[in-house]
């Protein structure tokens, strides 16, 4: 095999490997992110992986797992003592700032229907 060829299909093989890494690779992130605790007391889990289900048919930009937790993650504090306050100061926040959408009739902070978002790709318990 000639070098350039050798460099061509190394380089391919690197950009193979990093694409698949993004698009299929694990998702790290605290899993009580994904549990809307501000929607819990009113909601079951269907209706909340619904609202999740119908918040990423609307925003196709989050679709995916790995985006929405990013999303999420960014608003927040590293602080693993301040993370439920973190949450609950970007909620607020985003109602202040008009940061809402409207999903099945109900009024969200943009954090609050990632939430549900990312909810609805964890897995359907059986009854």
């Amino acid at each position: 095999m000639k070098r350039r060829n050798f460099i061509l299909f190394a380089g391919g093989a690197l950009a193979v490997i990093a694409i698949a890494n993004h698009f299929f690779a694990n998702v790290d992130y605290p899993r009580a992110l994904a549990l809307p605790g501000s929607l819990t007391p009113i909601m079951d889990s269907k209706e909340l992986k619904e609202l999740g289900l119908v918040y990423r048919s609307l925003i196709p930009d989050e679709s995916r797992e790995r985006t929405v937790a990013k999303r999420l993650m960014e608003k927040l504090s590293a602080d693993d003592n301040a993370f439920t306050t973190s949450l609950d100061e970007v909620i607020k926040k985003d109602f202040a700032e008009g940061n809402i959408i409207e999903v099945r009739g109900w009024i969200l902070s943009k954090t609050e229907a990632r939430q549900c978002a990312l909810f609805s790709f964890s897995p359907t318990p059986s009854p």
